[in-house]
């Protein structure tokens, strides 16, 4: 009984050195834990309390670089509200008594020299054709020929080479229309179709020269 009394006595002895060990060995390590700064752990940037624990940092960024940019910055440009950096609604003119009106494209040759094409359609009535000028201050109705009153007319495309130079180009009731500018009015220039029995559009058209 005294031996095995004695053994019980080396083992709790045993126990209990080790337990004051292990509690000695976590103190350390908490210690230790704590000694390291909560950025180096997490690659982040601490915020103050209210707000996310932490915001994520891009690769690079320090507490020396500058601010970040807005998402609505322009870099190395003007302020969006200066001169020329926004889009805004000119007057253009429709025909009396329209019903419906488009415009499909535009070309301009300089900056006092721009044409819009398209079509317009009084209430019941046929599409006819639509030319606007741009003389660098206003949009003006030009004179542009149709087919005919009771034929669909509908310019798709313009394009110029110069001042004096400008074709559009759509579909009528006969098939392809296209029209040119000899620098003082529009005409309807003869142009050729697949067929007699089927409906042929032109929808753009471009030109590197007069020829």
């Amino acid at each position: 009984m005294k031996k095995i009394g004695s053994e019980c006595g080396v083992s709790r002895s045993s126990v209990l050195l080790a337990l004051v060990l292990c509690s000695i060995g976590a103190l350390l390590a908490v210690f230790s834990f704590g000694a390291i700064p909560s950025s180096e752990m997490t690659g982040a940037v601490p915020t103050r309390l209210g707000n996310p624990a932490f915001v994520e940092k891009p690769p690079g960024f320090s507490s020396a670089s500058p601010a970040m940019p807005s998402r609505n910055a322009l870099p190395n440009g003007p302020s969006p509200s200066g001169p020329g950096n926004a889009w805004s609604v000119v007057p253009s003119p429709n025909n009396v008594a329209v019903a419906s009106g488009q415009l499909y494209d535009v070309t301009c040759t300089s900056a006092s020299q721009c044409w819009a094409v398209g079509t317009y359609q009084y209430s019941g009535a046929r599409n006819q054709t639509v030319i606007e000028q741009w003389d660098g201050t206003t949009w003006s109705i030009v004179s542009s020929p149709n087919t005919s009153t009771t034929d669909n007319n509908i310019l798709y495309g313009v394009t110029c080479t110069s001042a004096s130079q400008c074709w559009a180009v759509g579909t009528s009731n006969n098939g392809t229309l296209i029209e040119q500018w000899n620098g003082s009015a529009w005409s309807i220039v003869a142009s050729p179709n697949t067929s007699t029995t089927d409906t042929d559009y032109l929808n753009g058209v471009t030109c590197t020269s007069a020829s």
